[in-house]
Parts: C-alpha cells; sequence; structure tokens
C-alpha cells in the first residue's frame, strides 16, 4: 500500500481549501467524509473543516488556521475588486 508524501497532502490540503473558500457564489455538496460539521464540500470534496484538519496534520493547527484566514482575506479583496469592476 502506497502512502501520499507530506508534499502531496501538502498541495491537496491546500488545493481543497482554495476551492471551498471560492471568490463567487458557488455550490457545495455534503462533505465527502461525511464529518457531521454542518458544511459542504465542493465537487464532491471534503468540507473546509476537513481539509483544514487534514493542513493541520502536517503543519500543525495554529498555522492552518492562519492560513484558512489569509485565504478568506484574499477572497474577500478579490469580491471587493470584482464589485468594483461592476460598478
Amino acid at each position: 500500500m502506497s502512502t501520499l508524501s507530506n508534499t502531496t497532502k501538502l498541495f491537496q490540503a491546500r488545493n481543497r481549501i482554495w476551492s471551498n473558500l471560492p471568490s463567487a457564489p458557488s455550490t457545495f455538496g455534503d462533505c465527502q467524509r461525511k464529518c457531521g460539521r454542518g458544511l459542504g464540500g465542493r465537487s464532491g470534496g471534503p468540507c473546509l473543516l476537513c481539509a483544514q484538519d487534514d493542513l493541520a496534520e502536517i503543519v500543525g493547527a495554529a498555522d492552518a488556521e492562519a492560513y484558512v484566514k489569509a485565504i478568506r482575506l484574499v477572497r474577500e479583496l478579490e469580491r471587493e475588486q470584482n464589485d468594483t469592476y461592476d460598478d
């Protein structure tokens, strides 16, 4: 049985986080892992909290939380920028 390298796990978690924090309206389904935390995942994948947990396994909980917070800020800035272009 092969296991994923930490680098691969890192990239997957990072991509799932970005995917679960879209800059435009999107649809979400049930979390792939059925975690029961009330969040949906995009594209049939895990929810944001599960993706954050995956990242935390590699970089630690504090850094994973900081990363999600930073991505939320980036997405907010993108939405503000898009609103500027819509005016």
